[in-house]
C-alpha cells in the first residue's frame, strides 16, 4: 500500500488572528482623551490671555461728539438754550463793535484828530481816509438790516471781523485792498482805490 500524504499534511499550520491586547486599547482611548483635553485647555487659555492682556491695554479714545473733533451740537433742553443764548450775545456783541468802531473814527473825522490816528500824518492823502471811512460805513448800514440774532450770529461775525481788519490796515497805514465808487448826494462822484498815499509836499 502506498501512502500518500494529505495534501495539507506538509502545510505549516496558520496562527489564529490576534486583535489589540486590551491594554493598548485602552491606552489609546486614554491618550487620545488626554490630547483633546489638552486641545481644549490650551484653546481656553489663549482666550483668557488674550482678555487679560486687552484689559490691560488702555482703552483707544476714539472721537466722540464731546470732543473737538466734532462741532458742538445742539441739543434739546437746558444746553440747546445756553448755546442759543451764547450765539444771541456773540451777535450783539459783534453788532455793537461794529458800530461803535465806525461811530470812533466818524468822530474822529469831524474833530480833525483822524490824521493823529494813521501812519503819516497830516499828510495822508485825504482820499485814503475817506475810502475807509465808506468802507465802515457800508458794514456799519449791513449791520441795521441784519438783527442780532442767533441766526444770523455767524453773519455778524463775519461783519465783525471785516471791520477788524480794515482798521488794523488804516493804523499800519497799509492798502485797504478795496476799489469804490460813490455817487454822493450832489451828484459828484468819489473813486478810490484804497492805497495808502501820502500827499507831496
Amino acid at each position: 500500500m502506498t501512502y500518500e500524504p494529505h495534501p495539507q499534511a506538509n502545510q505549516s499550520p496558520v496562527p489564529p488572528k490576534q486583535g489589540l491586547p486590551g491594554w493598548a486599547i485602552g491606552l489609546i482611548v486614554g491618550v487620545s482623551a488626554l490630547l483633546i483635553l489638552l486641545l481644549g485647555a490650551g484653546i481656553w487659555g489663549i482666550n483668557a490671555l488674550g482678555r487679560t492682556l486687552n484689559d490691560a491695554m488702555p482703552e483707544r479714545q476714539l472721537p466722540t461728539p464731546e470732543s473737538p473733533a466734532y462741532p458742538e451740537p445742539k441739543r434739546p433742553g437746558h444746553d440747546a438754550s445756553e448755546h442759543t443764548d451764547g450765539l444771541a450775545s456773540q451777535a450783539a456783541t459783534d453788532s455793537e463793535y461794529i458800530v461803535s468802531t465806525t461811530e470812533k473814527y466818524r468822530t474822529a473825522r469831524s474833530d480833525g484828530t483822524i490824521t493823529q490816528l494813521v501812519p503819516g500824518g497830516d499828510t495822508v492823502d485825504p482820499d485814503y481816509i475817506t475810502a475807509f471811512l465808506y468802507v465802515l460805513t457800508d458794514l456799519r448800514s449791513a449791520v441795521r438790516f441784519t438783527p442780532a440774532t442767533p441766526d444770523n450770529a455767524a453773519q455778524l461775525r463775519e461783519y465783525a471781523e471785516q471791520t477788524a481788519e480794515y482798521e488794523r490796515r488804516f493804523l499800519a497805514g497799509e492798502d485797504l485792498d478795496v476799489d469804490i465808487t460813490i455817487t454822493r448826494d450832489d451828484g459828484s462822484v468819489f473813486e478810490s482805490d484804497g492805497k495808502y498815499r501820502t500827499k507831496t509836499p
